[in-house]
């Protein structure tokens, strides 16, 4: 599992499971988020969106 977020381009993580993934992700955007305040730097909006398609098999 590898995911990744495009508000926060520099923050990936990659482990061995889902829980393990989860946690050095937060950890990873904890991070960068507290590098962004101490350069004045606006903290990025979260905002979501998925969609689903269907394809033929």
């Amino acid at each position: 599992m590898a995911p990744t977020f495009p508000i926060f381009r520099v923050c990936i993580a990659a482990g061995e499971s889902a829980e393990e993934v989860l946690q050095l992700i937060q950890e990873a955007i904890e991070f960068h988020i507290e590098g962004l305040k101490e350069e004045g730097q606006k903290i990025p909006v979260p905002h979501c969106s998925s969609s689903f398609v269907e394809v033929q098999i």
